[in-house]
């Protein structure tokens, strides 16, 4: 395509196992609601996430992992728009600066004990939950709405005509 740029990237080296740095990609969504998980691959050690921007579908990040040693995994992440391509200067920017606070959620996740992950999995859960819950009572108020609203509207009109 003429006039796009190249998606951005980065890779590095990290001193953790390749299963520990595939755990702590799930978890990014964990610590910062700003990215959802799309897809997880456990056999290809391949993740991607989501961000929605202002004025754009958003973007995909997409996490290859390759295991360097037992103790060394090499991270790789690309950051795709959800719709064409990058086109111009500002998107690029906004793309590194996801693939900056991803580095930074990652080493986050990482460092986190495994005592620390099971109590943010279980508050997500807990969350899911009540959302769920949240959900549920929205969509009943309004289905009550749409059904009753002309006989509320019908009852207020008689009530004060008289």
């Amino acid at each position: 395509m003429i006039g796009s740029i190249p998606n951005p990237k980065k890779t590095f080296i990290i001193p953790f196992a390749i299963s520990k740095t595939f755990d702590a990609i799930q978890i990014i969504t964990k610590l910062n609601k700003k990215y959802k998980l799309t897809k997880s691959n456990v056999a290809f050690n391949s993740a991607t996430l989501e961000a929605s921007e202002l004025l754009s579908l958003g973007v995909y990040i997409d996490f290859n992992l390759t295991e360097i040693s037992e103790m060394k995994t090499e991270v790789n992440i690309e950051v795709k728009r959800k719709l064409g391509s990058f086109d111009e200067s500002h998107e690029v920017t906004y793309a590194n600066e996801h693939i900056s606070t991803l580095t930074d959620e990652l080493s986050n996740a990482l460092t986190k004990s495994d005592q620390e992950i099971k109590s943010i999995v279980n508050e997500v859960i807990k969350n899911k939950d009540n959302s769920n819950k949240s959900w549920y009572n929205t969509s009943l108020v309004w289905v009550w709405l749409v059904l009753f609203w002309p006989v509320g509207v019908y009852g207020l009109i008689k009530r004060y005509s008289k």
